[in-house]
């Protein structure tokens, strides 16, 4: 398991240095309008995730895709770029279009 160091600022911010390669490293091509997943794996507590195109991912949810006319819970969030995750969770991909999907695992060694 690659480990990181996110330290928090003076205002309580994350704030993360250089990023090593993971060992956990996860990428796959999504069809368009489909529900992928990936399961985390142990002792991770960070993912960070790369798109080609706009993903929405959920978190031991089915995503579905946003429709126009108005806001609603799809389940997921937009191209979200680094998370907190529990070992055991299952990430949920899903994109209106094809898109390459990076998705890498560290564990925080805290500050």
């Amino acid at each position: 398991m690659t480990k990181i160091l996110i330290k928090r600022d003076s205002t309580s911010t994350s704030v993360v240095g250089n990023i090593p390669i993971s060992d956990d490293k996860f990428t796959d091509v999504l069809v368009a309008d489909t529900d992928t997943t990936l399961v985390v794996p142990p002792d991770v507590t960070s993912v960070f995730f790369a798109f080609t195109a706009n993903t929405y991912v959920g978190v031991n949810t089915v995503v579905t895709l946003p429709t126009s006319g108005g806001f609603a819970d799809t389940g997921g969030e937009l191209n979200p770029g680094t998370r907190s995750v529990t070992p055991g969770d299952t990430l949920h991909f899903r994109s209106a279009t094809e898109a390459e999907v990076s998705v890498s695992f560290f564990k925080d060694v805290g500050s």
